[in-house]
């Protein structure tokens, strides 16, 4: 599965998962803390060794993966979100565990980078392309240094100074969230 799904709230939940000789999985759905989750370690691929000792799963169900199972296939996996937010996905098999993170959300972003400048510039905005007021907004860079973080102006407009390396953008608006990560390779500077 994809590491970050996004799902808008006027579309259907459905999680997509490639396998491979696996016929069956359990699947276990918890809401989380998104920047929570995502600042205490930066990175999402550690997901399924956060300690939920004593937690209970929002939804679990065991399912079984239709097709060949000697070639890789693609399931859509339904999944029974309620309300917006951000649901770890754990799903188990005989020989192999995955997680992937799920954002129900109505909250989209558009990005632009200048890494010569170490600045980006993070929009925030609704479905209706509106922008988001008030919106918090977390940006890492992969290269070290410091968190920057802020709220949206009027505009739907937070810029970050200072950001080394690669960008990772969270960002929070109630229960929704929006998460981006920058490419390998180097964008455009701003004009």
């Amino acid at each position: 599965a994809d590491e970050v799904t996004n799902i808008a709230l006027s579309g259907a939940p459905l999680l997509q998962v490639r396998s491979r000789n696996v016929p069956s999985v359990d699947l276990l759905l918890y809401r989380v803390d998104l920047m929570r989750l995502y600042l205490r370690d930066k990175d999402l691929s550690h997901a399924t060794s956060v300690r939920l000792a004593g937690i209970e799963p929002t939804h679990q169900r065991s399912l079984a993966l239709e097709g060949d199972s000697f070639r890789e296939r693609s399931t859509d996996i339904s999944l029974p979100l309620q309300k917006p937010g951000a649901y770890l996905v754990m799903l188990k098999g005989e020989e192999a565990d995955i997680s992937a993170m799920v954002l129900y959300s109505d909250l989209d972003l558009e990005i632009q980078e200048d890494r010569s400048a170490r600045r980006v510039r993070v929009t925030v905005t609704d479905p209706r392309g509106d922008p988001v007021e008030d919106a918090h907004v977390k940006v890492i860079g992969h290269g070290g240094g410091a968190i920057v973080s802020g709220d949206t102006d009027l505009r739907g407009v937070f810029a970050a100074d200072g950001v080394s390396g690669i960008p990772t953008v969270i960002a929070r608006k109630g229960e929704h969230y929006a998460f981006w990560r920058g490419p390998d390779v180097a964008p455009p500077p701003l004009n």
